[in-house]
């Protein structure tokens, strides 16, 4: 039975991070951004996230689960 996706500080990293990978499939590694970059981007993603379509059934045979807004190309909005 699944866990869930595990989670770990960016300090964790080296040390954890492939045994979590492999074991998992997925990671969640919190620390790498510093909030006012993390605000920066968001700002600049609003627009992007604001006209993205939501999703409302949930189809588990799919990657993207239900109930999920999906901005594509994000990084060719952000400089």
């Amino acid at each position: 039975m699944s866990k869930g996706i595990p989670k770990i500080a960016l300090a964790e990293l080296e040390n954890r991070g492939i045994d979590l990978l492999e074991e998992a499939g997925c990671l969640v590694v919190h620390g790498v951004t510093r909030k006012e970059e993390r605000d920066v981007l968001r700002e600049q993603m609003a627009s992007v996230m604001a006209t993205a379509s939501i999703t409302t059934t949930d189809d588990t045979g799919q990657f993207y689960p239900g109930h999920t807004r999906r901005g594509t190309s994000l990084v060719a909005h952000s400089p």
